[in-house]
């Protein structure tokens, strides 16, 4: 059996357990059979056995909270284990919520207890106190809703638990491992305290100890624009500095090479388990172990047989990571340096040598050893890096930055100096805290800043950042296919990336003729509305933004559309539920003007915004449409958002489409009686509450080939939304809905529409 047969069996094992969701009793016969058919090849009960260990790992024993639960939930009192840092969601427009991930221990039914499994998300509304560290049991009761949610680590949760603050107790805990995390809660605390400001003490102790909870999101958003995410993971970097740190100090003791093996793997399990348990540092932890007790073994460590084995070794522990972006992130390119890294050395020191007749001296003068090789290494890596992991970057996130590959140059040596200046003074902030803190912190803190402006400045280079349409799955296959034959077939290399190049080039004309399409997107934005429309640009215009609940939806599908930037947003009226959601996508879509109705001009939903008044009557060119304001007119005297809000008629050359935002069927009859009405080929309804629209009169002048309602929340469509929509039918027209978690695309000039499939 050769060592790939383990982790490719693991990733298959896992994608068929997540899907048949197999019980182990049900694979065990089969197993048995193929062990004793001796005459099947080994590596045909690989498969069973390893489909075998993640059925058994997503098993769900008759203690799961999901069995002793109704399915509905309800209020329930259980006794948890706090398993990670928790973590404040802010949102416009409401308070603060607060989250935590727990694993559930007992559950509690009158009188009685009984054992229980599970891991859950707790949220709070309440501020959760500094004693709840990770390790300890808290007694509680909350409401539970089952639903897949985030965890901490390797894992998924499975529930969502709302706690009740009157009835929440911290327990006594006796779990050897509660020391360290209240180290660790401690070693966060200090960093705070010494650290100089919060944006640089929320940075160290995300690069030093995975608390990534005090992050402010503008920054992470920031770090995944430009590539440099992976910094805030912590991962083999963090491991081996570690490494060679505790390697230093123990050469300084009589131990042996064993005996320092012996206590340098604990410490660093120890590290990982504090630090949250995630994939990459694992996977680190497996690879150095690998590379350590291989000696003591006498044998030669084989660092790409060691990634086999920690990439199984997790799937085994978790096989829902076979689906999560970071742990084939860590995999692909820990790999792909794995495997190219030394025909990187190679070429580069061929490259600078020169001269292979000269003297030595000549060959590799001091600036050649010390500046060139470093920085063309560090390049060669970090394009290396680039390739691999674009398209599922764009796959994932809908991102292409090509200025990751000069990011990384700059903001790597950045980081591994705040990492050597910050992690030998970790103890030293335990026993000596002032001391620490006053001095031998600045210079990391010194360093995470310089980090954080250089990440600032990298985003606003030209070009740098493209938001970009995600490419199908079977160019993220066909690509990672040929990666894998130039590492089977060496000889290849050139034929293999001639077809990367086509398929680069294929995908590259895709995007280019999609974006020359004529098109908008009308979203489910709750009783809201959010529609943008493109013409054949990079930039859109966009007709409100939704309510807070759901604006992160309109700015995904700003992302997925591949959209650089928001030429105009155009506001029909000041109502919350149209307005609020710009502040979810305020950080990656800045737009370059902003419209509102003029009644509404100085409204406290437009605070801070330089808005430009509409009026009836005014004509713009925007983002290659023109958009002709209807109504409301300057005289217009209503302080109904129905009768003051904008309708729009936004055209090009082939389309009309017809916006009312919120007016209702009296501004329709206005419209009527001026004579001015004109024709659309879409008709984007309002999103009313009480009055209807879509008065027949109106809609027979109108003549549209289709009509489009949203604005459906969470209680359903509202009266004045069932009306309009029975006078469309009553008129015999085309109905669209936009249904919730949705969007309607269509495809203005071949005239057809788009719907997600369910």
């Amino acid at each position: 059996m050769t060592p790939a047969l383990f982790p490719v069996g693991m990733m298959l094992a896992a994608l068929l357990s997540l899907w048949l969701q197999p019980h182990p009793l049900w694979l065990s016969p089969v197993l048995g059979l193929l062990f004793f058919w001796k005459r099947l090849p080994g590596w045909l009960w690989v498969l069973p056995l390893c489909l075998l260990l993640c059925s058994w790992r997503l098993y769900k024993g008759p203690s799961h909270i999901e069995h002793l639960v109704p399915e509905q939930g309800g209020v329930v009192e259980l006794q948890l284990r706090i398993s990670g840092d928790p973590s404040r969601m802010d949102y416009p427009g409401r308070d603060p919520e607060w989250r935590m991930p727990v694993q559930v221990m007992r559950i509690y039914r009158g009188e009685s207890s009984f054992r229980c499994t599970g891991r859950l998300q707790l949220r709070s509304r309440m501020e959760l106190p500094p004693s709840w560290v990770t390790g300890r049991h808290v007694h509680l009761q909350g409401a539970l809703r089952f639903r897949p949610t985030a965890h901490s680590g390797l894992w998924k949760g499975v529930g969502v638990l709302d706690l009740d603050p009157g009835k929440a107790e911290l327990l006594k805990s006796h779990e050897p491992l509660l020391p360290l995390y209240e180290f660790r809660r401690l070693l966060i605390t200090r960093i705070q305290r010494g650290a100089g400001t919060e944006e640089r003490a929320a940075l160290l102790q995300a690069l030093l100890l995975g608390a990534r909870e005090d992050l402010p999101r503008a920054h992470t958003q920031r770090f995944a624009r430009t590539g440099l995410i992976h910094l805030l993971a912590l991962s083999g970097l963090h491991l081996m500095l570690i490494a060679s740190i505790l390697s230093k100090f123990l050469l300084f003791t009589p131990l042996g090479f064993r005996q320092r093996v012996a206590i340098l793997i604990p410490m660093l399990w120890a590290f990982t388990l504090s630090s949250g348990f995630h994939a990459s540092t694992l996977r680190a932890l497996i690879m150095l172990a690998c590379v350590r007790v291989a000696p003591m073994l006498y044998r030669k460590a084989n660092p790409v047989h060691a990634l086999g084995l920690a990439a199984g070794f997790i799937l085994i522990l978790s096989p829902v990571q076979i689906l999560a972006v970071g742990y084939w992130y860590s995999i692909l390119l820990v790999g792909s340096l794995l495997l190219a890294g030394r025909w990187m050395e190679v070429h580069a020191r061929e490259w600078l040598q020169g001269d292979p007749w000269a003297p030595p001296e000549n060959q590799w003068p001091w600036w050649k050893r010390r500046i060139a090789r470093p920085l063309v290494m560090l390049s060669s890596v970090s394009l290396l890096c680039f390739v691999v992991s674009t398209p599922l970057t764009a796959y994932h996130f809908n991102l292409f930055s090509p200025i990751a590959i000069l990011g990384n140059v700059l903001a790597v040596p950045l980081a591994f100096l705040v990492l050597l200046c910050a992690f030998p003074i970790l103890p030293l902030l335990l026993i000596f805290p002032p001391a620490a803190s006053s001095f031998l912190l600045a210079p990391a803190a010194w360093s995470a800043e310089a980090l954080l402006r250089c990440a600032a400045v990298l985003e606003q280079v030209p070009y740098g950042i493209h938001w970009v349409r995600r490419p199908g799955l079977w160019v993220l296959l066909l690509f990672y296919a040929l990666c894998i034959l130039v590492w089977q077939r060496p000889r290849l290399l050139r034929v293999s990336m001639a077809l990367m190049l086509m398929l680069a080039g294929y995908c590259a004309m895709e995007s280019f003729l999609k974006h020359q399409r004529s098109e908008a997107y009308l979203l489910d934005a709750g009783r809201g509305q959010a529609a943008w429309f493109r013409n054949g640009q990079s930039s859109v215009l966009m007709v409100d933004a939704g309510d807070a609940f759901s604006g992160w939806k309109t700015r995904r599908s700003l992302q997925q559309g591949g959209i650089d930037r928001i030429e105009a947003l155009i506001f029909t009226h000041a109502d919350p539920h149209h307005v609020e959601g710009l502040e979810s996508f305020l950080e990656s879509h800045v737009p370059e003007q902003v419209f509102v109705a003029g009644p509404d001009v100085g409204h406290n939903l437009f605070a801070g915004l330089e808005a430009q008044p509409l009026w009836q009557g005014d004509v713009l060119e925007l983002a290659g449409w023109r958009v002709e304001v209807l109504w409301p007119p300057r005289d217009v005297r209503s302080r109904s958002a129905g009768n003051r809000g904008l309708v729009l008629r936004i055209l090009d050359q082939e389309a009309a489409v017809l916006l009312q935002g919120g007016a209702d069927e009296r501004v329709e009859q206005e419209l009527l009686m001026s004579g001015q009405l004109p024709r659309a080929r879409w008709w984007m309804a309002p999103a009313l509450s009480r009055q209807p629209a879509g008065d027949p009169a109106y809609l027979r002048a109108l003549a549209p080939e289709a009509v489009f309602f949203s604005g459906e929340g969470f209680q359903g469509p509202s009266p004045g939304r069932l009306q309009s929509e029975a006078r469309v039918l009553e008129m015999e027209l085309p109905l669209w809905r936009v249904e919730p978690e949705g969007h309607l695309q269509l495809e203005l000039k071949r005239g057809w529409v788009k719907a997600p499939l369910h």
